[in-house]
């Protein structure tokens, strides 16, 4: 145990609580009782003098948590005009095809080869090949990709990762 106050009391005590002379001299209850009361009371002072504390520092001005969604970055997720296209077409695809179609493709666990082709007709796939490929994309976009992957989930979600996995 720590060699200060603290550290010495509870060394006596715990030698005293160990010897069988209070037995001998019937005062184990007492001292238990006295143990108890100034064990409990020693607590009570301790909580009550952590929770009265002073500042560390003087603050000239408040401080404040930055509000979630403010920051001083140039991020944008603002979506473009030609993702938004993208996002009603894919939008509409995943209502008028692939909304109808969910149970018969849970029913035969896999999408339909109607499906799969009407989603290529789309073009999905060719957002992730350049242009210098004979792809739609001029640029690789991790949000273009998200926004057709959650339009087409909320289609239906197995036909969507049918839709995106790479054949």
């Amino acid at each position: 145990m720590a060699k200060d106050a603290v550290g010495y009391a509870l060394s006596t005590l715990n030698k005293l609580a160990s010897s069988d002379v209070l037995d001998r001299i019937g005062l184990r209850k007492f001292i238990e009782r006295m143990a108890y009361s100034l064990t409990k009371t020693g607590f009570r002072v301790i909580t009550t003098s952590a929770r009265s504390f002073k500042a560390s520092k003087k603050l000239d001005k408040p401080e404040r948590l930055t509000a979630p969604g403010h920051t001083t970055d140039l991020f944008d997720l603002n979506i473009t005009e030609e993702q938004q296209m993208i996002r009603d077409s894919v939008q509409a695809f995943a209502r008028d095809v692939l909304r109808p179609a969910g149970e018969a493709a849970d029913m035969a666990h896999g999408t339909a080869a109607d499906t799969l082709s009407a989603a290529l007709e789309l073009g999905l796939n060719y957002f992730a090949v350049p242009e210098s490929l004979g792809g739609a994309a001029a640029e690789r976009s991790t949000v273009t990709g998200m926004l057709v992957a959650e339009d087409l989930a909320h289609g239906d979600m197995g036909q969507a990762v049918a839709i995106l996995a790479p054949t």
